[in-house]
């Protein structure tokens, strides 16, 4: 039988992630099956347990927060791990870059001793691709039922890093010795929260600028919009990377202009992966057209940059909304 794979999740802390995860997937010709429907209340509870009996794998995505309710009987998340592990489902544990291992004790003992003996996948914040392949070498491999559980043992599937870009983007390049200050200040948006706001983050390359980024601020802030932006900060002083930092943790939503200079800037990357890794709302705007989409990106809904109107309405509504979390 050909791997099939059933993708589980907790919509409220990792919808998104889940939803990027089956669209990268099903891209590479790998039958993946999502309980998008559910939502709509076009799937019943009866098909979903249907589902998991039928596929071969079980790949759990886990974030902060995703095992916290595990403990109520009614729970959807802890039917589906109780029908994988009743089933004998190969299970693939995919882990964010923030998700605590130490939160597999909020388990009861069967579910517990199912997962820990099942395989990770340890995603890193620059290597969600090296993960995402991972996944695709761990699901081509035979799928065999689950082994007999041994408490305290976990099998792990190594990713390889990332590959490293050569530095010298012309873009936000702060002075000398700050590079690291700042990867490490926006590294810190995983582990500690501000109060959220309602402004909405812009990520975008300086090449930029002028053309597209300085009039897409401009519209939407002349439409009633909160935009927080960087430019006007003095760029590689410790104010704007801690501003940088405290901006990206309380956004609740990310406009990507995305253009060629933009997905090669590692500036760019570390601001839309901590937005995507934190499954917080992202918006991509195609000033310029590049050959694809990161894996981060892929299924999102984009917007072009000749529908200023319709990403002022969207972010208006979105806001209107509270910005949900979980992007679609």
């Amino acid at each position: 039988m050909d791997s099939t794979v059933f993708i589980a999740y907790r919509r409220r802390v990792s919808g998104g992630i889940a939803r990027v995860v089956y669209q990268n997937l099903s891209d590479q010709g790998i039958v993946a099956w999502m309980d998008t429907d559910l939502v709509t209340g076009m799937a019943s509870e009866t098909v979903i347990l249907s589902q998991i009996d039928t596929s071969s794998h079980f790949l759990l995505i886990l974030a902060p927060g995703t095992l916290d309710r595990c403990t109520e009987p009614g729970d959807w998340l802890r039917r589906d791990i109780e029908e994988a592990m009743t089933s004998q489902r190969q299970a693939l544990l995919f882990m964010t870059p923030n998700f605590n291992p130490d939160d597999f004790n909020l388990l009861p003992e069967p579910m517990r001793h199912y997962l820990t003996g099942a395989q990770e996948i340890r995603a890193t914040e620059d290597g969600f691709e090296a993960a995402l392949q991972a996944v695709v070498a761990a699901l081509s491999l035979p799928a065999a039922p689950a082994p007999a559980p041994v408490p305290g043992a976990r099998a792990t599937i190594p990713v390889p890093p990332a590959p490293t870009r050569a530095t010298g983007e012309a873009e936000k390049i702060p002075p000398s010795g700050e590079a690291t200050k700042k990867e490490a200040a926006i590294g810190a948006t995983l582990e500690k929260s501000a109060a959220p706001s309602d402004e909405v983050f812009i990520s975008y390359s300086r090449h930029d600028w002028d053309k597209y980024v300085s009039p897409l601020v401009e519209y939407l802030r002349q439409h009633g919009l909160k935009i927080w932006v960087d430019q006007s900060l003095l760029e590689g002083g410790d104010d704007w990377l801690d501003k940088v930092d405290e901006a990206l943790d309380r956004c609740p939503c990310l406009v990507l202009c995305v253009s060629p200079e933009a997905l090669t800037s590692r500036y760019v990357k570390m601001e839309y992966r901590s937005f995507f890794w934190d499954d917080k709302r992202i918006i991509p705007v195609i000033c310029r057209d590049v050959p694809k989409l990161p894996p981060e990106l892929r299924g999102l809904q984009y917007m072009t940059y000749s529908d200023l109107e319709g990403l002022a309405r969207r972010l208006k509504k979105l806001e209107q909304q509270g910005f949900p979390k979980t992007n679609d």
